[in-house]
């Protein structure tokens, strides 16, 4: 879903930019999508105990785990957006490997803790009490899953053109104000312009 909003609202915007050689329209642009993420993935992050009551009212005793692993889970949202937004940026300077090859390791990720949860933890019994996850299995499981995912962003954000893209996005907004750096010319129109997609 992340990346069919990108895809839609900014993806034609940085396309046009970088035909334009337009660099200070792509630092606003990944700079809004960046700090939209980041607020996004905050409050959630904040909210999870919410989110998990809006939608799994019926778990019971089961409910505190839900919670521990929403708080690990929900920071997933900011990385990826980050996947998708630097790899559309790496798409439209057609460089497609770094996209294409960070899930391999992010499931690299995944199997290793997965085989590492089975040879400390054991098997899942039927009837098990959720009172055993105790903190260190909870991180085991959550803590590697948002690390694989995280890895997988930044594997496209260490390409060449991102690193040199973000370093830009940066410095304006540091020298400028995050609040003037997102502001005006096409990042404003893809804001109105695709307003109920945002909000969707």
């Amino acid at each position: 879903m992340i990346g069919g909003v990108l895809n839609a609202i900014l993806v034609p915007q940085i396309v046009q930019a970088l035909r334009q050689r337009n660099g200070e329209l792509v630092n606003r642009l990944l700079t809004a999508a960046s700090v939209a993420m980041a607020t996004v993935s905050a409050v959630l992050t904040v909210c999870a105990p919410l989110v998990i009551m809006s939608h799994a009212s019926g778990l019971d005793r089961w409910q505190p785990l839900a919670f521990a692993f929403a708080f690990w889970c929900m920071p997933q949202i900011f990385f990826y957006g980050l996947y998708a937004l630097w790899g559309q940026v790496l798409n439209a300077r057609s460089s497609f490997g770094p996209y294409m090859w960070s899930p391999v390791l992010n499931n690299i990720i995944s199997i290793a803790s997965i085989m590492a949860y089975l040879h400390i933890y054991g098997h899942y019994a039927s009837g098990q009490d959720p009172g055993i996850w105790n903190a260190g299995r909870i991180a085991l499981v959550g803590a590697t899953t948002t690390a694989g995912i995280a890895i997988q962003a930044l594997i496209p954000f260490t390409s060449p053109w991102c690193v040199q893209a973000s370093t830009r996005a940066s410095c304006g907004a540091c020298a400028h104000g995050p609040g003037n750096h997102v502001e005006g010319g096409a990042v404003g129109a893809a804001g109105n312009g695709h307003g109920l997609t945002w909000v969707t």
